[in-house]
């Protein structure tokens, strides 16, 4: 969903996964952003706030919310 200049790097997602699991954090990782975003949907309650970090690889979060909402 983001052009090359915004994709993650191999060594980029390396270090973040590797950082999740030296402080023990548990997490689910998604390849695609529509099924990440599908599954936090899903998955959320009513007054749950959902935070949305990082700058163009997240513009397109908007448009994939519309999608899994219809």
């Amino acid at each position: 969903m983001v052009d090359r200049a915004n994709l993650v790097h191999p060594s980029e997602k390396k270090i973040f996964i590797e950082t999740l699991e030296k402080n023990d954090l548990n997490y689910i990782f998604y390849e695609e952003l529509f099924d990440a975003l599908k599954y936090v949907v899903e998955t959320s309650a009513k007054n749950d706030i959902i935070l949305l970090i990082g700058a163009q690889g997240m513009d397109p979060a908007r448009e994939v919310l519309k999608k899994i909402k219809d």
